[in-house]
């Protein structure tokens, strides 16, 4: 195991290494979104206006064209958080970005291994390989609320009520990934409620300093409209995506994903709580609906589905669920992001490979024919035009397959079940 372990590090810091010598500028995209959109809000100018965002964008990215802007859909009191960054010149914040992002899922790896009691190197392949591969890529945030998410469960499994709720507070920077987990722990946490609201009032008080207080309110129009945005995003697992590629009109597919995404918070929420009671460990009521949050829904890009990863590997150890293993096993995988990459393939190999040896402990034949399967799904579908339906579709069925077998591994797991009830710890 150790070996495996040493060889996956290995590979994975080479690759990185070799990411950033040949990392173009064009690559720091959705960072020059939050890049911008801080610098805005820290001038109290709002981040939501697109002729101002795309000036800002195009100055600091002279690679831009004038007719693209990249939108910076965060809440105020995200962009104050990331605004340290922003004094420093636009390539070297890129690059402690990304440095950042290596750093957070490092550290949710491990925190991940603790919580749902799986070996770290079963963590670090199925959570590491998710979420490296398409946040590089597309520097995005998400791996930065997901590292907070897992702190807030670790805290809670440890009853550290004001650092969990603290946590909960910072992974609000996405608030389609936290805010499913945060009314969770609002409504079955009694310890956690009142911390909560003071975490909130104290990054509201803190972010109308930074940017004013109208900039809050507006952003929740703003972000209203944003979901008709990137209806043709190739990494997209939303139901709205779905939809809209079945031909159904956007306004209905924007209304159904908003309905789907309320109704499996709420359902995640339920299922988190009555796993906490069965378990005795409020680190359920966190990882349950952040899964939850990511199955469909109006927002859901490939990385968004590494946060199931981490209630996966929870049901698959502690509630030796084999259905959930072989959803880590599919969503380990950035099946969307990868096709026609031709540096993947080998790390697609090694992880499912390691995943099925370490999960299962199958004979040495077994595990070999694994990687190499996951390696022709990767390999049957050169990289192309996104306008075929049905490549499309085929391109994201892995994960969608994944989604599935963890949410019926869930509610399998609370059909056998007969829980406690949910621990109260003193102030």
């Amino acid at each position: 195991m150790k070996v495996i372990a040493a060889v996956l590090l290995l590979f994975g810091l080479t690759y990185f290494v070799g990411l950033l010598r040949h990392l173009p500028p064009e690559s720091l995209e959705d960072f020059s979104a939050l890049y911008c959109g801080s610098r805005l809000a820290a001038a109290h100018t709002s981040p939501y206006d697109a002729r101002r965002l795309g000036a800002c964008e195009r100055t600091v990215a002279p690679w831009r064209s004038a007719a693209s802007t990249m939108p910076a859909p965060y809440p105020p009191y995200a962009l104050m958080l990331i605004s340290p960054l922003c004094i420093l010149p636009f390539n070297v914040a890129g690059v402690l970005w990304l440095l950042g992002i290596v750093a957070s899922i490092a550290l949710s790896c491990v925190l991940i291994a603790r919580v749902a009691g799986a070996p770290l190197v079963v963590a670090v392949a199925a959570f590491a390989c998710a979420m490296l591969f398409p946040s590089m890529i597309a520097t995005s945030i998400e791996a930065y609320p997901v590292l907070f998410l897992v702190l807030a469960a670790y805290c809670l499994k440890q009853e550290r009520w004001t650092y969990a709720a603290i946590a909960l507070g910072a992974s609000m920077i996405k608030p389609n990934l936290a805010l499913p987990a945060c009314v969770a722990a609002f409504a079955f946490l009694p310890l956690v409620r009142w911390r909560l609201l003071a975490v909130g009032a104290a990054l509201f008080v803190a972010q109308s300093f930074f940017a004013g207080p109208r900039l809050f309110f507006a952003y929740f129009p703003y972000l209203r409209a944003y979901t008709a945005f990137d209806p043709y995003n190739a990494w997209q697992y939303s139901l709205v995506y779905l939809l809209h590629m079945a031909g159904l009109s956007q306004a209905f597919a924007v209304r159904a994903g908003w309905v789907q995404y309320a109704l499996l918070c709420v359902a995640g929420a339920i299922a988190g709580a009555l796993l906490a009671r069965r378990f005795s460990d409020g680190a359920w009521i966190v990882l349950t609906p952040l899964a939850f949050a990511v199955v469909g829904g109006i927002y859901s890009r490939q990385q968004e589905l590494a946060a199931a990863i981490p209630f996966a590997l929870a049901l698959a150890y502690r509630a030796q669920s084999q259905l959930a293993r072989l959803a880590v096993v599919l969503l380990a995988t950035p099946w969307s992001a990868v096709y026609g990459d031709a540096a993947y393939p080998p790390f697609a190999m090694l992880t499912t490979g390691t995943l099925v040896h370490e999960m299962w402990r199958p004979p040495r034949i077994v595990t070999v024919l694994a990687a190499f399967v996951a390696v022709a799904v990767l390999l049957a579908f050169p990289n192309g035009s996104v306008s075929s339906n049905s490549l499309w579709f085929l391109r994201h069925l892995p994960g969608w397959l994944g989604l599935v077998a963890l949410v019926v591994a869930c509610v399998a797991v609370l059909v056998e079940g007969k829980g406690a009830e949910l621990p109260q710890a003193s102030v």
